[in-house]
C-alpha cells in the first residue's frame, strides 16, 4: 500500500513542478517583454529565496497529510499485510517526508532559474540566516502535516477538508485573537494562535534580532524551529497511535 502513496506523491510533485515551470516561463517572458530592463540588486540573500520556497513543503503537507486517512475503506486488507500497523504508518510518513523535501527543492530550483535568467544568480549568497530559515520552514511544514494526520487519523477521506479548515484557522485566528473579546473567547483564540504553524514560522527574511522581535512568540528562528519540530513529533506520534488502533 505504500506504493499507492508513492504514486500520490509523484503526482503531486509533477503538478508542483509544472506550476513552478509555468512561473519561470512567465518570468522570462515578462523580462523579454521589458527588453531586459530590470533592477539588479548588488546582492540577494538566500534567506529570501529559502523563505519564499517554503510554500512548496507547506502545499505538499496540505495535500499529503490526509492521505493515510483515505485508507479507511481498505483497512481490512491493509491489516493483513506482512508488516505491523505502526510500520505501515511510518512508511507513509517516510514517503511524504521525502516528497515535502523534494517540493522545497523544486520551488527553490525555480527561484534560482528565474534569478539566472534575470542575470543575478551570481549575486546570491548564503547569509547567516539561511540555515535557520531552512530549519523553521521544514519544521513548520511538518507541524502542519502532523496536525492534518492527527485530525484525520480516525476519519476516512476527510484529510482535504481538514487541511482547508486548518489553513482557514491559521489566517483567521490571529486577527480574532487581537480583538477585545471577553476572556472565555479570547483565551482559547490566543492558545490556538500559539499552536499555529504560521505563528512559529513567523517573519522571515530579516536579521535574527528582527525576526525574534517580529515573531508572536518572541523567540529566535532557531528556537522556533526546535519548538515547532517537537510539536510536530508529538502530534505525529499521537496520529500514528490513533491510526493503528482504528477498527477495520
Amino acid at each position: 500500500m505504500t506504493y499507492v502513496e508513492v504514486l500520490r506523491a509523484r503526482r503531486l510533485l509533477f503538478w508542483i513542478a509544472a506550476i513552478v515551470a509555468l512561473q519561470v516561463v512567465l518570468a522570462v517572458w515578462s523580462l523579454l517583454s521589458s527588453h531586459g530592463h530590470v533592477d539588479r540588486p548588488s546582492a540577494i540573500p538566500m534567506t529570501w529565496l529559502l523563505a519564499i520556497g517554503g510554500i512548496g513543503p507547506l502545499i505538499a503537507a496540505s495535500f499529503l497529510g490526509g492521505n493515510i486517512s483515505a485508507e479507511g475503506t481498505t483497512l481490512a486488507i491493509l491489516w493483513t499485510r506482512p508488516a505491523t500497523r505502526t510500520a505501515i504508518a511510518w512508511r507513509y510518513f517516510a514517503v511524504d517526508a521525502v516528497a515535502m523535501l523534494l517540493a522545497y527543492l523544486i520551488v527553490l530550483a525555480g527561484e534560482v532559474l528565474i534569478a539566472a535568467f534575470v542575470g543575478v544568480a551570481n549575486r546570491l549568497w548564503f547569509d547567516s540566516g539561511s540555515a535557520g530559515t531552512i530549519a523553521i520552514v521544514l519544521s513548520g511544514s511538518f507541524m502542519l502535516y502532523a496536525y492534518i494526520r492527527l485530525g484525520s487519523a480516525r476519519l476516512t477521506g476527510r484529510g482535504g477538508v481538514l487541511a482547508g479548515a486548518i489553513w482557514a484557522a491559521m489566517f483567521l485566528v490571529p486577527g480574532l485573537a487581537h480583538l477585545p473579546l471577553p476572556a472565555p473567547f479570547h483565551l482559547p483564540l490566543v492558545g490556538l494562535e500559539y499552536v499555529s504553524p504560521l505563528t512559529w514560522i513567523g517573519s522571515l527574511g530579516g536579521s535574527e534580532h528582527h525576526n525574534a522581535d517580529a515573531s508572536v512568540v518572541g523567540l529566535s528562528v532557531g528556537w522556533r524551529a526546535l519548538v515547532a519540530a517537537v510539536i510536530a513529533i508529538v502530534a505525529l506520534v499521537a496520529s500514528v497511535q490513533l491510526w493503528v488502533t482504528r477498527e477495520a
